[in-house]
């Protein structure tokens, strides 16, 4: 089963999937994350230009912390890109990963706040 969820911050649209048997639609064990969550980084809000960078920013943040930082540590992360992109700083070699390796090493998930974010 596959669960679109909106997940704004790299763009205002973006969206990530959920993926789950169809016995336990609650349960995740997958999320297609797109260019919002990589490996050990997470996706540049300022492609869109300085006028949205704060405002995607902030979004980018509430993402990581009201939406992934939510989800159960055995859920992998498959993100769109891996390490050379320019999507994200500094994108680990790994194609993909799980919330609790990312929730404790991934930088981008250690901001207590969308300021210091």
């Amino acid at each position: 089963m596959v669960t679109a969820r909106h997940t704004p911050g790299h763009t205002p649209e973006h969206l990530s999937y959920l993926l789950a048997e169809a016995d336990h639609p609650d349960t995740p064990w997958g999320i297609l994350t797109g260019d919002s969550l990589f490996v050990s980084s997470a996706g540049r809000p300022d492609l869109l230009g300085v006028d949205h960078t704060k405002e995607l920013a902030e979004k980018q943040f509430h993402t990581l912390r009201d939406f992934y930082l939510k989800l159960p540590d055995h859920v992998i992360i498959y993100p769109n890109h891996g390490a050379g992109s320019p999507c994200g700083a500094d994108i680990g070699d790994r194609l993909s990963s799980t919330i609790g390796y990312e929730r404790k090493f991934n930088k981008f998930l250690q901001f207590a706040d969308a300021k210091s974010f």
